[in-house]
């Protein structure tokens, strides 16, 4: 019988090369269903149990560790990030660049706070959506996520804290405050505190040598 998985895997259309689908009640699984290939590449069947990366997905269980902190009077919604992490105390606005080719920054108006990070008004972007930032990254040969303290630190901001929008890397720098705040690594809090208590077993930052066979 051709479903909807099917439909989506056309070969005309070409729309995905593999999907697996669930639907669910509050008490059990209604349906589960996996149709095509994990990667064009190497062809190997999609399967129910197959790993896949969760990317921007990860924000969402970040944000709720954060609000456990939250919740627990480990953080506050406007406590000042330099408080928890003093590593990135004085913070930069990029303008854009001079006639020479000289990053034009000034210092920010404001501090960014945990609310901000949150709601991603702290004014740190992604380089892939901004041009300037972009330039910058690729002057410096910095990643689009900062890979060390003294990248984080040098990582300017595209606006003054709480006065614009802006999706980026907040939710990485969250992950540090999780970390100073915990005193545990960000996996070890996620698996202790939100992903374990729900049976999450398959959500990790490092797959298990099982987990890769599925991946």
């Amino acid at each position: 019988m051709r479903t909807v998985l099917d439909d989506a895997l056309d070969v005309a259309t070409q729309t995905l090369p593999g999907v697996v689908a669930y639907l669910t009640s509050p008490t059990q699984v209604l349906y589960e269903g996996a149709r095509g290939v994990r990667s064009t590449g190497d062809g190997r069947e999609m399967t129910v149990d197959t790993i896949f990366a969760l990317a921007s997905m990860t924000k969402p269980l970040v944000s709720v560790a954060v609000m456990q902190l939250v919740e627990r009077g480990a953080l506050a919604l406007d406590q000042p990030l330099n408080a928890v992490l003093p590593q990135v105390a004085n913070r930069s606005v990029l303008e854009g660049f001079d006639g020479g080719g000289t990053p034009i920054l000034r210092p920010a108006r404001g501090t960014v706070t945990v609310r901000q990070l949150l709601s991603h008004t702290s004014g740190y972007g992604y380089a892939f959506w901004n041009e300037d930032l972009c330039r910058l990254q690729d002057e410096r040969g910095t990643g689009v996520v900062p890979s060390s303290w003294e990248e984080l630190e040098a990582t300017p901001l595209l606006f003054d804290p709480g006065t614009a929008w802006a999706y980026g890397i907040s939710t990485d720098v969250l992950g540090k405050v999780i970390e100073a705040v915990s005193g545990l690594a960000l996996d070890e809090y996620l698996e202790a505190n939100v992903l374990g208590p729900v049976g999450m077993h398959d959500t990790t930052i490092t797959l298990t040598d099982e987990q890769r066979t599925r991946a």
